[in-house]
């Protein structure tokens, strides 16, 4: 592939906005990687890189608008001593995201020290790990959002009653 080809090719994955094809290209050139593959090997190599980083990119995006309050929680990671007292498939119902299919809610209880808050971000990291949006809050939080927007809809009941 001449320079002046090259170049175009670059600009147009560029334009749009495929970034990450554009540099495997690169790199496969300069690496001298792309002599030795075919057309369909070349174009299946840059566009896996290419949905593995639109991927990766949304996880943390919805990540950081989680807001989750621990970070590096993982399912995986929680510990099943028969003291905790967890019931397992619970939490692998957490884990697959049924809740969230089904339009369930999930409110965890127990006593200070427990680790729901570990588990409430376990699961809420789960939930980014499968492209679900998730909001963590405390109960207060919660408490004072509901509060907000009830007052804000009676304000709207009482300006259309005016009407």
């Amino acid at each position: 592939m001449n320079r002046e080809t090259l170049e175009k090719v670059l600009r147009n994955f560029r334009e749009m906005r495929l970034p990450i094809m554009a540099e495997q290209v690169l790199m496969m050139i300069e690496s001298n990687e792309i002599a030795h593959l075919s057309v369909e090997e070349v174009l299946i190599q840059i566009s896996e890189e290419e949905l593995m980083s639109r991927k990766n990119n949304t996880i943390n995006r919805l990540k950081k608008e989680a807001k989750l309050s621990q970070r590096n929680t993982r399912m995986e990671k929680i510990d099943y001593h028969p003291e905790r007292k967890l019931n397992k498939s619970v939490i692998e119902q957490l884990r697959s995201n049924d809740y969230v299919t089904n339009h369930r809610n999930v409110i965890i209880l127990g006593a200070c020290g427990t680790g729901k808050t570990y588990l409430v971000n376990a699961s809420g990291d789960n939930s980014c790990e499968n492209f679900y949006s998730t909001y963590y809050c405390r109960l207060f939080e919660f408490l004072d959002r509901c509060s907000i927007q009830k007052n804000e809809i009676r304000a709207l009941a009482l300006c259309y009653s005016n009407l």
